[in-house]
């Protein structure tokens, strides 16, 4: 009888042990199933990372070009206005110039017309 306990004992802790045997590999499949759904998750977002780094160095490249042709542009513009500026400063030296004649003209002018009514009277 006291066999027939002892195998009876054994039996249930053999039974209790593939249980739990079986409940490991069951959690080791589940492990094994979100895994595979991280690598998945993962790579997609490997996948994207690359996609953003892509547009991204497109995007500075872009940034890049712009900021040259923005320089160019800049340095045409004032090479343009600094020539405008020189005319307009030549033009404004020549009529200063003219003024003054006009002035010394007109001073000898009236210098003549008193002459010329000192003369008369």
């Amino acid at each position: 009888m006291e066999d027939n306990k002892m195998m009876d004992f054994l039996i249930q802790m053999n039974d209790n042990i593939n249980k739990r045997f079986d409940n490991i590999e069951n959690d080791i499949k589940d492990m094994k199933s979100e895994v595979k759904s991280i690598d998945k998750r993962l790579t997609k977002v490997e996948l994207f990372n690359e996609e953003i780094n892509s547009n991204t160095k497109l995007a500075l490249e872009g940034i890049s070009m712009n900021k040259e042709i923005n320089e160019r542009q800049h340095k045409e513009i004032i090479d343009n206005i600094n020539s405008k500026t020189d005319v307009i400063k030549d033009a404004v030296e020549d009529l200063s110039i003219d003024i003054e004649f006009i002035k010394q003209k007109e001073y000898k002018n009236e210098q003549n017309i008193f002459k010329l009514n000192r003369k008369i009277l």
